[in-house]
């Protein structure tokens, strides 16, 4: 790459500001327990914009795909599924080939949804590796990734084939990101500067999200709160209500919306915790 277009490419010299509020929020191009999607009227609108935007636990990728653009922008998640399909849909030959893929895979399938869980990781193939993992992702239950989301109802819609127009615009906005595979903490000092925007959504206190092993505990918050106190850029955490984490750091806007959880559920694909959260986002500028 020149350094012509890897200017252009990072966006360096254009302007870029807040594009105000909307009406329409792009959606991630797969479940993903603990996406901000019914959030990002609440979420969007209020986050800094500076020069610098990263993003610690991307997760869905929801929050990113609607962040204003910027000149350098970075979606970190340590699990490699994540990583590994966005990698795949910032090339669009590899995207098409990949939508080429799934097409050609069972909508409802049970013996496939196994298949797919087991061997992607193994699979060496770019393209047939971020496949395997989507369907597999897709065709679990509440996209959790741990049992297979069967249904007797003739007019349940299941989440394949996948939406052409959705990954082609999901696809055009990830072109502008670097992606990464970090640990958060890792990846906050490789990318602290006074211009930039930190977010992070981490999981909920007791719970893993996805393919993530590791529940997320009172101590990785704790790391995290002394993390941000020492970064230079903004800051915007989401999470559930924690005083904790109110007297964690010197927080300059707290708001407080109406959320619901499904955070954890059983193999049968009952939700066993559930039910009416008040999430939050903290700033600190």
């Amino acid at each position: 790459m020149s350094k012509d277009e890897a200017l252009d490419f990072f966006n360096f010299g254009q302007t870029f500001e807040d594009t105000g509020p909307r009406n329409t929020y792009m959606k991630a191009p797969f479940m993903w327990l603990g996406s901000k999607y019914s959030y990002l009227p609440n979420i969007i609108p209020l986050l800094p914009v500076r020069k610098r935007w990263v993003d610690h636990f991307g997760g869905s990728g929801v929050v990113s795909l609607n962040y204003p653009d910027v000149e350098l922008m970075v979606f970190n998640d340590r699990y490699s599924g994540i990583v590994d399909f966005y990698r795949c849909m910032r090339d669009e030959k590899m995207m098409h080939a990949m939508l080429d893929y799934l097409n050609l895979m069972p909508a409802q399938s049970r013996e496939e949804h196994y298949r797919c869980r087991e061997e992607w990781v193994t699979t060496t193939d770019p393209v047939e590796r971020a496949a395997k993992w989507y369907y597999a992702l897709q065709t679990s239950v509440i996209g959790k990734n741990h049992a297979f989301a069967r249904t007797v109802r003739t007019k349940f819609k299941f989440r394949l084939p996948p939406e052409l127009e959705l990954f082609e615009r999901v696809h055009y906005k990830m072109k502008r990101f670097i992606i990464e595979n970090l640990d958060a903490r890792t990846c906050a000092k490789d990318f602290d500067t006074i211009d930039t925007v930190h977010y992070f959504d981490p999981p909920y206190l007791g719970t893993c999200q996805g393919g993530y092993k590791h529940k997320w505990t009172s101590f990785d918050m704790q790391e995290l709160l002394n993390l941000i106190n020492n970064l230079q850029g903004a800051v915007a955490l989401s999470h559930k209500d924690d005083p904790n984490i109110d007297s964690g750091v010197k927080w300059d806007e707290k708001h407080v919306f109406d959320g619901y959880s499904r955070a954890e559920v059983m193999h049968a694909g009952r939700t066993v915790s559930h039910g009416k959260v008040k999430e939050v986002l903290w700033i600190k500028h």
